[in-house]
Parts: C-alpha cells; sequence; structure tokens
C-alpha cells in the first residue's frame, strides 16, 4: 500500500467528516473481467437521485456470490446509461435497475479488514434499492428489507466487523501489532483476529 493510500485510509474528507467514506456494494460474475480489467465499477443511479450523492465516496468493497471482495481505492466519474455501458463491454441484464448509472474509477487495492476496523470509516452498503448507513447500532435494529438475496448477504458477511470490533477482540489485536512493532517475541506483525480473516 502506498503513504498516499495509507494516509487516505487513515484520514479522507467524507461530507463534513474527516474520515473514509466506503461504499459496500455488490456485482455480478459476469462482470468481474470488466471491473478488473477497465478499473471500473457502476451502480445504478436512482430515480430522484441525485449524482452528488455518491460524489464523497473515495474507497469501494464489492462482492459477489463467494469471491474474495474487490477492495479499492475510488473516484467519481459521471453518470452513463446503458447504452455506454454495453459498448463498453459491461453484460447489461435484461431487466436493468435503472436507465443512469453512476460510474467510479477504482484505483490502488485496499484491506479491507483495514477500512472496517477504522472506527472513522463512514460504510454504506448501496444498491439500486438500498443506501443504508452500516455500524454497531445498525445490527441491533432488524435488517433492512431491500430486496433480492445479495443485500441481505452483504448484511450477514460484513457483521462482523461492526458487531465485534469495539468488543475487546479488536483492541486485543492492536496490542499485538503494538507489542510486534517493539519487537516482543512470538507476537507476528500481521496476527489478525479471526473475524478480520
Amino acid at each position: 500500500m502506498s503513504e498516499k493510500t495509507k494516509t487516505a485510509v487513515d484520514c479522507c474528507q467524507c461530507g463534513n467528516e474527516t474520515a473514509p467514506c466506503v461504499l459496500i456494494g455488490t456485482y455480478r460474475v459476469a462482470n468481474e473481467d470488466w471491473i478488473l480489467q477497465k478499473s471500473l465499477y457502476n451502480l445504478p443511479l436512482r430515480d430522484g437521485v441525485s449524482p452528488a450523492q455518491y460524489a464523497h465516496f473515495n474507497f469501494v468493497v464489492l462482492y459477489a456470490q463467494d469471491r474474495r471482495p474487490i477492495s479499492r481505492m475510488v473516484e467519481f466519474l459521471q453518470v452513463v446509461d446503458a447504452n455506454w455501458l454495453k459498448d463498453s463491454g459491461y453484460v447489461v441484464s435484461d431487466n436493468p435497475h435503472a436507465s443512469k448509472y453512476v460510474l467510479f474509477k477504482l484505483g490502488e487495492s485496499v484491506s479491507v479488514s483495514r477500512l472496517f476496523a477504522n472506527p472513522q470509516s463512514d460504510v454504506f452498503v448501496v444498491s439500486a434499492r438500498c443506501y443504508e448507513r452500516i455500524d454497531a447500532e445498525f445490527y441491533e435494529r432488524p435488517l433492512p428489507s431491500c430486496g433480492g438475496r445479495s443485500m441481505p448477504n452483504i448484511f450477514e458477511r460484513i457483521r462482523p466487523y461492526f458487531t465485534k470490533w469495539h468488543k475487546g477482540p479488536f483492541d486485543e489485536w492492536h496490542g499485538k501489532r503494538r507489542r510486534a512493532a517493539a519487537g516482543m517475541k512470538g507476537v507476528r506483525s500481521c496476527d489478525q483476529p479471526d473475524f478480520l480473516v
């Protein structure tokens, strides 16, 4: 991770707060190559929603089925339509969720655990039907009904990051890392708690 990315993960401008702003989204496996080769990601733009609502995100964590998440720095590019996506090689579904799409440029890879474990991170699960801020309190309420199967799966996959990090294991992990940095024996700097693996 470059020093610039490390600094961005630790401290980025998000609205009026200084924090990493993370968009958690999904993608179809059929478009994985398009995402990775073109370093682009798109999200349906819901009717009546301003694209400016997405401009503050500077990181994405993308999930698809059992694939390892794609976690990158990101920059808002522009709004495009389905024809633009098709012309670029993206596989558009037969029943698209929107007529317009927000397009992001993907940058350098970032550790998912580093993003989620930063208590300053502002994290949102976003889709065509969902725009939910995620924190420990989110899981104290009934999960929202966002339709489909992908959003409930995402809520469950990320639950450990937000329900355990402030309740002991994360502090213990940081203690191990501090001891490792100080050169204490028996502790590796790469140790991390089970829920971050």
